[in-house]
């Protein structure tokens, strides 16, 4: 387990030597901690102006903290900081040699969570560090060289790029997509503009991370890049270092929670299992329950989509398991009838539009 935090904190709370400290500026450890921890890591920093929306793109990265915030001052405890593995410490409530103790005592914690053997049941974080090696589990293109003629060709065939963000609704996380393309590049940024929906650009802020989806000829390649300075409707951001070869061809979409996709598993001789849709697509899903069951299986399935009629019946493959803290999270790769494929994509592309909708509440939190 590393600890990101800056050289002051990290003076002042770790004045020992027995924990791995990555040390960075006030004015990149955001950013640095975005880009470059693993799930299992922590944060140790100043108390950010949005450090929900700093929760909301770790979460997104699959990386669940544990997360401690210095704050100068006394500050309103959110509930809902509880779900991120949050704590917001202020130094005018609290001496230092007392915030010093509870931030060795929760780090002292951790570690040696690190070094125990993992159980069948564990950990979130476990479950969420998993699953972020099963999604980047493809071929990886470090090569700059390789990285260049990928992002020169969408430049001169002026294809659109794929931009997503975490965003909150509900107190929940949801991806929200849009279109953009490449206006110009060099060796250390790029420069993207024309955005639909117009108002996606004005919703991000800079120092923070997006994820980019590249097409080029007839591979697709996930990117995370670091927005350096934003615009009216452009955005400058960072060439990335890292391309994830994207094996998916749909997009998914997170249900929400005043409307959520119900799954129910049908099993013979066995009671129907209702079970928490995590997100969908055209071909698959992901989904928890408490029932475990067998990679590589096949098992019948309802899809409840929101709405009338939208009953969906299909065998799907579970392609896999991951546990944690008595739950267990599947994919699933569906087989289902074209006819009903049709009322899933309609579900996405409205789904889409709801989310698409939120963005304007936004742009006033940027400012």
């Amino acid at each position: 387990m590393r600890i990101w935090t800056t050289k002051t904190l990290g003076e002042t709370f770790f004045p020992g030597k027995e924990f791995d400290l990555e040390i960075r500026s006030p004015n990149e450890i955001q950013s640095s901690f975005l880009h470059g921890a693993v799930p299992g890591d922590m944060a140790l920093i100043d108390l950010p102006e949005d450090y929900i929306g700093f929760l909301a793109l770790a979460k997104a990265k699959g990386i669940m903290g544990p997360f401690i915030f210095i704050s100068p001052e006394p500050t309103i405890i959110e509930e809902q900081l509880k779900r991120y593995r949050a704590l917001i410490l202020d130094i005018q409530k609290n001496e230092i040699s007392e915030i010093r103790e509870v931030v060795n005592f929760i780090a002292q914690r951790y570690l040696e969570r690190d070094t125990r053997p993992v159980s069948v049941h564990d950990t979130a974080t476990e479950m969420a560090a998993s699953e972020f090696k099963v999604y980047h589990a493809g071929v990886q293109v470090k090569d700059t060289s390789r990285i260049k003629q990928v992002l020169e060709y969408i430049l001169r065939a002026e294809i659109p790029v794929i931009v997503s963000v975490s965003i909150l609704e509900d107190g929940e996380p949801v991806t929200a997509r849009g279109l953009c393309r490449m206006e110009s590049l060099n060796d250390q940024e790029i420069v993207m503009h024309r955005f639909t929906p117009k108002v996606f650009s004005e919703i991000i802020r800079e120092n923070t991370q997006i994820k980019l989806v590249l097409s080029h000829r007839d591979q697709n390649f996930d990117a995370v890049s670091t927005v350096l300075t934003t615009g009216t409707d452009s955005l400058r951001i960072t060439v990335p270092d890292t391309l994830f070869e994207e094996k998916r061809r749909n997009i998914r979409v997170e249900p929400g929670r005043k409307n959520p996709v119900l799954l129910y598993i049908l099993r013979k001789n066995e009671r129907t299992t209702e079970c928490r849709v995590v997100d969908i697509s055209i071909d698959g899903l992901r989904f928890e329950t408490g029932t475990e069951l067998i990679t590589g299986g096949v098992y019948g399935f309802t899809v409840v989509l929101p709405g009338e009629r939208n009953t969906v019946l299909s065998y799907g493959k579970i392609l896999y398991q991951l546990a944690a803290a008595g739950a267990y999270r599947y994919g699933v790769q569906l087989d289902i009838h074209p006819g009903d494929e049709e009322r899933i994509a309609h579900y996405i592309m409205n789904r889409e539009k709801e989310i698409a909708s939120l963005l304007p509440r936004f742009i006033t939190q940027k400012a």
